[in-house]
């Protein structure tokens, strides 16, 4: 499997990318920090459901990224390659996370360095807590899923 390279210098590729039931997802590294990005179920997918999932679902360092808000520039070029839905990203930028050519002494402040296994089973577990959000919105709405 390939790995986050946090060489400094950008170079985008792709890392994993997959679905669980029919929601895509996958995984990319620009050099510095990998990203993630998950395709929204259909009942989530409009801008209005936002606040059903927002607030409900754990994500690393939060959204970073909407393609109902945001451009495509740099790795926005290729993420939604595949998908049919709104989705939403996320990097392995925060505190605590390595990044790649900004030189942080890891002796005073530790740095993960993200696998990309690791970023999987993360984007697994959003992907879980959206069809649980997914499940109780087509519910409350009396919509068979």
């Amino acid at each position: 499997m390939i790995q986050p390279q946090y060489s400094g210098a950008m170079n985008f590729i792709r890392l994993a990318y997959g679905h669980e039931g029919d929601i895509h997802w996958c995984i990319n590294d620009n050099g510095i920090n990998p990203t993630a990005y998950v395709e929204l179920p259909d009942n989530l997918a409009s801008p209005a459901r936002a606040e059903d999932w927002e607030d409900n679902v754990d994500i690393h360092g939060d959204v970073t990224f909407d393609s109902q808000k945001d451009s495509g520039e740099g790795d926005d070029r290729f993420i939604g390659v595949g998908f049919k839905n709104h989705f939403i990203g996320w990097d392995y930028a925060h505190v605590g996370d390595a990044i790649g050519g900004w030189g942080v002494n890891d002796t005073i402040v530790p740095q993960k360095k993200w696998t990309t296994e690791e970023i999987i089973e993360e984007v697994k577990q959003v992907i879980l807590s959206l069809q649980t959000v997914s499940a109780i919105v087509a519910a409350r709405e009396g919509v068979r899923t």
